[in-house]
């Protein structure tokens, strides 16, 4: 049954006119069988008196070998009428006709992809040469992209594979970026072959009939298996090779012989992952569906004469079984991963290279958190000391000799203790925007509603002849730094406080809103508001929209604001109007409870 398998297969060979120079070789040792074969009329009356079981057997080894690959098939005349398909029919959501034989191949896809088809059928029936085409199409409500090749048949027929390349397409942006490369293999079944092998059975009469089917089969995968990329290997249960197409041979780097399937490892230079250790016979995939166990994208490592610097396979094995479920051998389907695992191992070079990166970074940041903290400290006791001492002095002068000055220098006194007294609240706001980037951050629960209470009522004790109407939501709780959180209530709430002054009923309020689908925190007041053509300085140190002798202050509370509300990844912002009051936002994405 398998050497008339191989000369089925040969000689449908002879029926495709155009074959790429890479098969040429092949096709004339071929072409030879077959004249042979054509001269003997005798062996086809031997192959035509085949019994039912034996043409059921080949079929069978046929679907076997067609069920391993991805791809799917579809037989057309010059026109695009499909005639015959395969694979098409399966759960893939390829197409949403059921049955497309008698369609056009081009009404089956969308646009642009029938537009390409159309193409590619018109110039194999001109010029009688393969022509490949790439397409997207959105398959249950993803892109998915595939390649189609297109060969010309004898008379006007055209046999169309069709590949999901969605992956390799994949692998190539990803080469691009960081030389990785992914591939997957899938293997379905198809009712076509299935539908050939249930009509092996009938009745004797119609042999002549199948054996002719079983021709035209062979050729189509013989085309097939020629014009892949990847490597498959036919094996029977004896370990005897039915079938190792061209791409096997070249990816192997080893022409192959028959022998014992124990030494496969040896012969082949078969490794494990470590590159190292030879793999076990056990452990070949091929041998294991053998034994009827399939294997699925095992990885394995192949180093030999004809490969010295050794390669990476991704291999895939299934049993080869008859209809009763008897195990007739193995197949399996391999191809190179070498580009993909050198590219994985670049990026973990990478990868650790930053990592190492980021640490000798953090490192000198702490260092130079750690001088500018020092600094700091440093400048703020060398500042404070002269103004105490300008303070102090000042004081004694109002206070002791204040009969001996006028009214001008009783002023100007007091401008001077006013000046200190600012330079020292600006000292302390300065210190406090450099410990918001320096401290250790601390994340933790937060009651934001308790936390705003406790600094409304700071700020009523420390103007109690105010009447300020104050509403805070309860129940706010985020994931953050207490401290951080408490200094920006009270720079929002005590802004509020300040700008609504001279309002007659003032009114600050404390919320939650949602905003582009992220919460947001906001505080409200009916205050002065600003000139929202200015709002891009209110973060700005020391950038002030109103005059500090209406409204005092330092002009670094909102930078400060600004910057612990980014150490917890959310942003700030505000909305106002001159006289109508403010509104001043904040997230807090990676803190939300």
């Amino acid at each position: 049954m398998n050497s008339l398998l191989k000369r089925q297969l040969k000689k449908l060979l002879g029926r495709v006119d155009s074959i790429p120079p890479e098969w040429q070789r092949f096709v004339e040792g071929v072409g030879q069988a077959y004249d042979q074969f054509d001269d003997d009329r005798n062996m086809l009356e031997r192959s035509l008196d085949l019994s039912s079981a034996e043409l059921v057997g080949a079929n069978s080894q046929l679907q076997a070998i067609l069920d391993t690959f991805p791809d799917l098939f579809f037989l057309t005349d010059a026109d695009g009428r499909i005639h015959e398909q395969k694979n098409a029919g399966k759960n893939t959501g390829y197409s949403t006709v059921e049955n497309p034989v008698g369609t056009l191949i081009q009404d089956i896809h969308p646009s642009p992809a029938n537009e390409l088809f159309q193409q590619a059928i018109s110039h194999v029936g001109e010029r009688r040469e393969p022509v490949s085409i790439e397409y997207s199409l959105t398959i249950r409500e993803a892109p998915e992209h595939y390649e189609a090749r297109c060969l010309p048949l004898r008379g006007d027929k055209i046999i169309i594979i069709i590949r999901n390349i969605s992956v390799r397409k994949t692998a190539e942006e990803v080469i691009r970026k960081a030389q990785s490369q992914l591939e997957e293999k899938v293997a379905e079944r198809t009712a076509e072959l299935r539908a050939a092998n249930e009509s092996l059975q009938r009745e004797i009469t119609e042999r002549k009939q199948i054996a002719e089917e079983l021709t035209h089969t062979n050729a189509r995968t013989a085309a097939i298996l020629d014009s892949i990329g990847d490597g498959v290997v036919v094996a029977n249960e004896r370990g005897e090779f039915l079938l190792f197409n061209p791409a096997a041979r070249e990816i192997m780097g080893v022409g192959f012989t028959e022998g014992d399937p124990s030494r496969w490892p040896e012969k082949y230079g078969l490794y494990l992952a470590d590159q190292i250790t030879p793999c076990p016979p056990a452990e070949v995939p091929l041998i294991k569906a053998m034994r009827g166990e399939p294997s699925d994208g095992v990885e394995m490592f192949v180093r030999n004469a004809g490969r010295p610097r050794g390669l990476w396979l991704s291999v895939t094995a299934r049993p080869l079984t008859d209809k009763s479920g008897a195990i007739l051998g193995g197949v399996t389907v391999f191809s190179d991963i070498t580009a993909r695992k050198r590219a994985e191992q670049e990026i973990r070079r990478l990868n650790a290279e930053l990592e190492q990166r980021v640490v000798d970074r953090t490192r000198k940041l702490e260092a130079a958190n750690k001088e500018l903290e020092a600094f700091g400290y440093s400048v703020s006791h060398d500042l404070r000391a002269p103004l105490r001492s300008i303070e102090g002095f000042s004081r004694l002068l109002q206070e002791d000799h204040v009969e001996k000055l006028d009214d001008e220098g009783r002023l100007s006194v007091e401008r001077i203790r006013g000046a200190a007294r600012r330079m020292t609240q600006l000292i302390d706001d300065m210190l406090q925007l450099s410990r918001v980037t320096l401290t250790e951050f601390h994340g933790e629960p937060v009651d934001l509603s308790a936390l705003a209470t406790v600094v409304g009522e700071e700020l009523r004790k420390s103007e109690p002849q105010r009447s300020v109407e104050l509403a805070i939501e309860p129940g706010l709780s985020v994931q953050a730094d207490e401290h951080l959180m408490r200094i920006v209530l009270e720079n929002l709430l005590g802004n509020a406080w300040k700008f609504t002054g001279h309002q007659p009923a003032p009114r600050i309020e404390f919320g939650r809103t949602e905003h582009d689908g992220v919460q947001a925190y906001f505080v409200r007041d009916n205050g002065a508001g600003f000139d929202a053509r200015f709002s891009h300085k209110l973060f700005q140190a020391f950038h002030r929209l109103h005059a500090t002798a209406e409204y005092p202050g330092t002009g670094i509370g909102l930078a400060t604001v600004q910057r612990v509300i980014q150490r917890h990844g959310g942003r700030v912002w505000a909305e106002g109007e001159r006289g109508r009051g403010a509104t001043f936002y904040f997230t807090l994405p990676d803190g939300e409870i």
